[in-house]
């Protein structure tokens, strides 16, 4: 659970002559968050009151220059990025303060062969530095990359194929890999487009993943030094069919695809300490682990367009995903906890009666309407979110329930998923001002995110937006 407070400054300097762009950022916040709460009937409470308060401090800089040289076309992108997070959690001898540093450069080139034939160049660097007690002292990232892409257009028949060649190094170890795309889209005359991809995954594990070290009132969370990259593939075959009008135009998108994980990363909860003492929450807490093959396959609906009315103009997009997330072989073992119990999809389940995979909605939907007229725009969003089935098996353990109550009755709050819907009216008193009323979840539904977290009850805000130009 998670409140906040913050003040934001942003500010933009363009030079449109000579492409060059400038954008800073500043943020600053007041977050209060815990990681359990006390009982579901004190789900806002954090249990034993070990909550966290945090004082962040966020800064970006961000320049942008485009430029052309002869037949080709070149960008570079830029991010400095600053995080300094002081936090208090009511204990002197658990410091979880942290400074986080980021450089970004992307520098790409393009250039047109012919009027059918493109081709795009560029490299990628990321530079990080985290410095906190939290991951055990100073910890360095760096990702290095270097990428090609060829795009072809034959007819109604447009395809690309590219590669991106990606350097890691998390402090001393240093893991490198290709990864493949290739796309095809087919015009099939009257704004409908047959389309087809696949792309390879690739993904280094964090400095949290593998050096995180604290805990958050009884409850750890460990380090995994031993963590594995997570690799994949996705293919998805779509169709998108585009309508206009005299007054509505917008289009029809349905997408099939499938998405294959080699050793997936995930927080997973169990026993990882040979301390069972209460003061130590049993052992218990988080870990990442690579748990091994997964498989998603699904259908994604999405839809977009706007309708010219006599008194204003109402934009609507939305989008509708049903999956099938499943482990490909559950007993599988891929880890052991320190008790020496061989830990896999079955053992750490609380429902096994299928494959699915813990903490996933296997359907949402989304869906935003937006009505302007004039200087008036009223909003109306609503999103939905099936009911998950499958969580850690230690969480509905009559121990740990003991400790924490209520998880149980949380998983059965919303037996067929739940929706939560907000609302907005905002005034543009004139081109740097605008005033806003907005509510979030309107209906005031009680939900659970996750075990032992509600979310968020109604909330009214009134927001003034300045833009200095």
């Amino acid at each position: 659970m998670t409140q906040r407070a913050y003040f934001l400054c942003k500010c933009c300097i363009a030079d449109l002559r000579s492409h060059t762009r400038v954008k800073t950022h500043l943020l600053s916040t007041n977050n209060g968050s815990f990681l359990l709460w006390n009982s579901y009937d004190s789900a806002y409470r954090a249990l034993d009151d070990a909550k966290t308060v945090t004082n962040g401090l966020k800064w970006r800089f961000d320049p942008f220059v485009h430029w052309k040289k002869g037949k080709w076309r070149q960008s570079l992108r830029a991010r400095y990025l600053y995080i300094d997070n002081q936090v208090d959690n009511g204990d002197s001898l658990n410091n979880q303060s942290n400074t986080n540093t980021m450089i970004y450069a992307d520098y790409q080139a393009l250039r047109r062969l012919n009027k059918s034939i493109q081709i795009t160049a560029g490299a990628t660097t990321m530079l990080v530095r985290s410095n906190s007690p939290l991951y055990e002292g100073l910890q360095k990232a760096d990702n290095l990359a270097a990428y090609f892409q060829w795009e072809h257009k034959l007819g109604p028949v447009r395809y690309t194929v590219g590669s991106r060649f990606e350097n890691y190094r998390l402090n001393n170890y240093v893991e490198s890999k290709p990864v493949f795309r290739a796309g095809m889209q087919y015009s099939m005359g009257g704004g409908r487009y047959l389309r087809a991809s696949y792309g390879q995954g690739y993904r280094f594990p964090t400095i949290a993943e593998s050096y995180i070290k604290t805990s958050v009132g009884l409850i750890s969370i460990y380090p995994n030094a031993e963590l594995q990259s997570e690799t994949g593939d996705n293919i998805e075959i779509g169709i998108k069919q585009g309508f206009k009008t005299k007054k509505l135009r917008g289009f029809l998108d349905v997408a099939a695809f499938r998405m294959t994980y080699q050793d997936m990363m995930e927080f997973a909860f169990g026993q990882w300490s040979s301390d069972v003492s209460p003061d130590n929450g049993f052992g218990l807490g988080f870990k990442s682990l690579n748990t091994g093959k997964t498989e998603i396959t699904g259908i994604d609906i999405n839809t977009t367009g706007e309708l010219k009315l006599v008194s204003g103009t109402l934009r609507f997009f939305g989008g509708y995903t049903a999956s099938n997330p499943v482990i490909s072989d559950r007993n599988f073992v891929y880890g052991m906890d320190s008790t020496g119990a061989d830990l896999s999809y079955v053992s750490t389940s609380s429902d096994t009666s299928s494959d699915v995979l813990k903490y996933r909605n296997e359907r949402t939907f989304k869906m935003d309407v937006a009505y302007n007229r004039g200087k008036w725009n009223l909003g109306v969003s609503s999103r939905y979110a099936s009911r998950i089935t499958n969580i850690d098996r230690a969480f509905v353990d009559p121990l740990f329930q003991f400790f924490v109550p209520g998880i149980q009755t949380g998983l059965d709050l919303n037996p067929q998923g739940f929706w939560i819907f907000d609302v907005r009216v905002s005034y543009q008193v004139n081109s740097q001002f605008r005033l806003s009323l907005i509510q979030n979840n309107l209906s005031n539904q009680e939900y659970m995110v996750r075990p032992a977290d509600v979310g968020a009850p109604r909330l009214t805000m009134i927001q003034a937006k300045l833009t200095l130009k």
